[in-house]
């Protein structure tokens, strides 16, 4: 081959060979360098500013308030409590009472003690039987109102002042029956058994016979203070 012709591939192979080193990849991992820029003899580098961030409304911080301009809000009022019922406490008194009332209209028969029939001292005697306190009049073993009432002069039991649950002694022992509070009493009449007053009565009221069944009760208003039989003319009715 002419001298010339090999000169011309040689060329050629040698630019082939600087391309395919010029368009290779780099290889993973190497960092590039970067050219520096030549700057004109004389000129001092310009600073450069950062780029300035828009800031994203969404990211900005929340004020911090004052604690006196922050208003919590109001914890609801507590419930005023309402006030406690006072349930009334039921005495041994009234547990007599009780007993004696739930045989109104029962009739009168001389000598009977219940339950279809009274007289006057056989209602008491039921009464306290039936609330189980006739050890408060003596057992029981006293049947007629004038034995009651001695009995209860002999154990210095007798008032004038009456509580309720205690027995009423009208004539000397002629009728007895038992104490409501307020001047009324219950005692089996010749009508049967009824409710009424002290002084209603054609036989004289005597005394009261103390049971020291009556306490206080927690209830507004309740009864059973002492009363005083009240002096004055009495009205006819009916005995016992």
């Amino acid at each position: 081959m002419p001298q010339c012709s090999r000169l011309r591939a040689l060329a050629a192979a040698t630019l082939a060979a600087l391309v395919i080193v010029t368009i290779q990849p780099p290889a993973p991992g190497a960092a590039e360098t970067p050219t520096p820029i030549a700057l004109p003899a004389g000129t001092a580098p310009a600073a450069i500013e950062a780029p300035t961030a828009t800031p994203d409304p969404s990211l900005a911080a929340a004020p911090s308030a004052s604690p006196a301009a922050v208003e919590s809000p109001a914890a609801p009022a507590p419930a005023a409590p309402s006030a406690p019922k006072r349930a009334r406490t039921a005495s041994r008194a009234d547990r007599v009472i009780a007993a004696a009332m739930a045989e109104r209209g029962r009739p009168w028969v001389y000598g009977a003690s219940g339950p279809r029939a009274f007289d006057c001292s056989g209602l008491v005697i039921y009464a306290f039987r039936r609330s189980g306190l006739l050890a408060e009049i003596g057992r029981g073993r006293y049947h007629s109102g004038s034995a009651m009432l001695r009995w209860a002069r002999a154990h210095h039991l007798t008032r004038s002042m009456g509580h309720r649950g205690d027995v009423v002694v009208w004539g000397n022992g002629a009728h007895v029956g038992i104490y409501l509070g307020k001047g009324r009493a219950i005692s089996t009449l010749t009508s049967g058994v009824r409710v009424h007053g002290l002084r209603v009565l054609n036989t004289r009221f005597t005394t009261f016979i103390s049971t020291g069944l009556w306490t206080p009760v927690r209830a507004v208003g309740a009864g059973g203070a002492p009363v005083a039989p009240a002096h004055g003319p009495m009205l006819v009715g009916e005995g016992g």
